[in-house]
């Protein structure tokens, strides 16, 4: 189902993609590509109180998958780029940093990372700027009945950089 998002992505079939994403997602909670599809989606959309929801709080793979030891390079690019993204878009820079710093470590050339790269740098320069112009921070409104709280990140915040295993 994965391709087929994608397939539906490609083609600029947005609702199709997203609604296979959440089909996906609701048949295959536990399923990675399927939690990173769903929650990419719910990034696009400016549903950030999903993202918590989505990974159970867990906000390190291998807090997420606890039985595993090593991860596919794409599983660890694909989880970075949502969690990056993620901090960035709530405003927690040093969490986005910490784990992109992880990902430039271990996919330097990787796509995602050159543009989470150029992300970061942007929401570093507006964040000086608000702050030299004593902007308040515009926060989006997140569209939900119960809002959900800020993660608390000091025990889920990645340590080290999980093992990868070679393609």
């Amino acid at each position: 189902m994965n391709w087929l998002s994608t397939a539906y992505s490609a083609s600029r079939d947005m609702a199709s993609a997203e609604r296979i994403a959440l089909v996906n997602y609701e048949r295959n909670p536990d399923y990675l590509f399927a939690r990173l599809n769903h929650a990419q989606f719910c990034l696009l959309n400016g549903r950030l109180d999903e993202i918590p929801i989505i990974f159970g709080d867990n906000f390190d793979l291998k807090l997420l998958y606890p039985h595993r030891n090593k991860f596919h390079i794409s599983e660890f690019i694909g989880f970075s780029a949502v969690m990056i993204e993620y901090f960035i878009r709530i405003g927690d820079l040093e969490q986005a940093e910490i784990r992109y710093q992880m990902l430039e470590q271990i996919a330097p050339d990787a796509p995602a990372t050159k543009k989470l790269g150029q992300l970061l740098t942007t929401s570093h320069l507006l964040s000086t700027i608000r702050k030299m112009m004593h902007f308040p921070r515009r926060r989006k409104r997140i569209r939900s009945a119960n809002s959900v709280p800020p993660p608390q990140l000091n025990s889920k915040s990645p340590t080290s950089a999980p093992e990868i295993e070679s393609p």
